[in-house]
């Protein structure tokens, strides 16, 4: 599948074949925008009785290994120190 991403001075226009599938309005630089509506029906958190840990192992990367898990804060630590360790 191929979406094209038109900018324009004010929005973002998603277009899949010939047709507008999404229209966004332009943030901050660096912000993420997230619309709910897109994720309708994916995540199904609040009917789930049991939390699991997230996946630490994507099939279609298998042969990269495990992926790291990290609290978030070291992150922060590291930026605000000057280098990620």
């Amino acid at each position: 599948m191929v979406v094209a991403v038109n900018e324009g001075a004010t929005h973002y226009e998603m277009v899949y074949q010939g047709k507008v599938i999404a229209h966004h309005l332009k943030a901050q630089r660096h912000s993420v925008v997230m619309e709910p509506a897109h994720y309708h029906g994916l995540l199904k958190m609040a009917e789930r009785t049991n939390c699991v840990d997230p996946p630490r192992f994507d099939p279609a990367f298998g042969q990269l290994g495990e992926v790291m898990v990290r609290d978030l804060a070291q992150y922060e630590a590291a930026s605000q120190a000057g280098g990620v360790k």
